[in-house]
């Protein structure tokens, strides 16, 4: 990403069928639009599982021809998923990012500076859901966290864009 790019993030997220059957009506509405938009896929059952989230997230890379190139990941609950990938993949550029005002300070005032100059186009309606679901708490020493206001709104998508963009910085090199 240079000073003059413009860069467009594309969102692909899993939900349960179990959840999705939990939601009021007026946020089922929305959750049908992102579904419809193509970036929500719903999975089976009441945990997900992880073997099911990567050949579905393998299926869609392939049919959406993505290069990818690296990628960040939340170590919470993606062990099983990452192992595949270094397996089937290769182990280079794969960053683990811990969630935190440590890694998410810097990296959130990195993003809203690309978002201000209007360097980052968030063109989905389930991104720009989660953006609007977001507030960062800034502490006296000026560090950053990324919350949500309730339990209820989903922020998946930016928590899954910071992740990435962490392993796109340790990783520049791979798109020269």
């Amino acid at each position: 990403m240079t000073n003059d790019s413009l860069e467009s993030i594309f969102v692909y997220l899993r939900f349960l069928g179990y959840t999705l059957s939990k939601l009021p009506q007026s946020m089922r509405q929305k959750y049908d639009e992102f579904m419809r938009e193509g970036t929500l896929a719903v999975m089976e059952g009441t945990v997900l599982d992880m073997m099911e989230v990567y050949d579905d997230h393998d299926a869609f890379i392939e049919q959406s021809r993505y290069d990818v190139r690296c990628f960040g990941y939340d170590p919470y609950n993606a062990k099983d998923f990452v192992e595949r990938w270094a397996r089937e993949n290769g182990e280079y550029g794969i960053e683990k990012v811990i969630q935190g005002a440590k890694t998410e300070s810097m990296t959130l005032g990195e993003l809203k500076k690309l978002s201000e100059q209007r360097k980052l186009l968030f063109d989905e309606a389930l991104m720009q859901f989660a953006m609007g679901n977001c507030i960062t708490l800034e502490d006296t020493n000026g560090n950053r966290k990324l919350l949500k206001q309730r339990y209820d709104q989903k922020i998946d998508a930016v928590a899954a864009m910071m992740d990435a963009y962490v392993s796109y910085k340790v990783n520049r090199d791979a798109f020269e």
